[in-house]
């Protein structure tokens, strides 16, 4: 199956497989067109992992030691509600099925995993990355941010954003459906452990950057993204 390498540059994927020969191959298989992939032995680590690097897509087996694929999307669901996951199972059981369709799942695949299957299902995540804002979009000023670059930039001329900024504008992206409090902004970015006008100062810097509508205030509630992808 022919697959544009292009479209996966700077994409970040984990995968947690107990089995160390499977995850070796499909490991192997995955860097043939993504370059960033995180391969753990297990669910606990996969929350961990998750936790650290933030990838882009994760890849789940159902059964692992310590931790089970189920619960570690739940974990992660928690903590990045359209995160696009798939789940991976050496044999087709319904009732597993039914236990993770309330988690939004990208798909669901038998084991052993084929090369067709395996493509398809990475190229409908990154359809639910585009929708989901967390590649490359545009703001009403023009100024466009490549979630995978971490850069913001207007016609061609990128530059970067300090940590603390694109943190916020991550987590905003993540949350585009809504409005985000200051307090889980506040505990997101600085554990809670912040000063009365911090989130105010770094909204700011961040508006300079990518145009005053680019973040909306609720007053009195938060804040929330106006953001297209393109």
């Amino acid at each position: 199956m022919d697959i544009d390498h292009t479209l996966f540059e700077g994409v970040r994927i984990l995968y947690a497989e107990d089995d160390p020969v499977t995850r070796e191959n499909i490991t192997k298989t995955l860097r043939l067109f993504c370059s960033h992939v995180f391969s753990v032995e297990d669910g606990q680590a996969a929350v961990e992992v998750f936790e650290k690097e933030e990838p882009h897509i994760v890849i789940l087996d159902y059964v692992m030691p310590r931790m089970n694929g189920l619960n570690a999307a739940k974990a992660i669901r928690a903590l990045a509600p359209e995160i696009p996951i798939f789940m991976t199972s050496s044999y087709t059981d319904k009732e597993k099925l039914i236990g993770v369709m309330h988690l939004g799942l990208v798909d669901y695949l038998e084991k052993p995993l084929e090369l067709f299957s395996l493509v398809k299902t990475l190229a409908k995540c990154l359809e639910r990355l585009h929708e989901g804002l967390r590649l490359r979009v545009i703001f009403p000023s023009g100024v466009v941010y490549d979630g995978l670059r971490k850069e913001i930039g207007i016609k061609g001329v990128y530059a970067t954003l300090t940590k603390k900024e694109t943190q916020l504008l991550d987590f905003l992206l993540a949350n585009h459906q809504r409005v985000v409090t200051q307090g889980e902004i506040e505990q997101k970015l600085y554990e809670g452990n912040v000063e009365a006008n911090t989130v105010r100062n770094l909204v700011y810097r961040l508006r300079q950057k990518c145009g005053q509508e680019a973040i909306e205030t609720a007053k009195g509630r938060g804040y929330s993204i106006c953001a297209m992808p393109c």
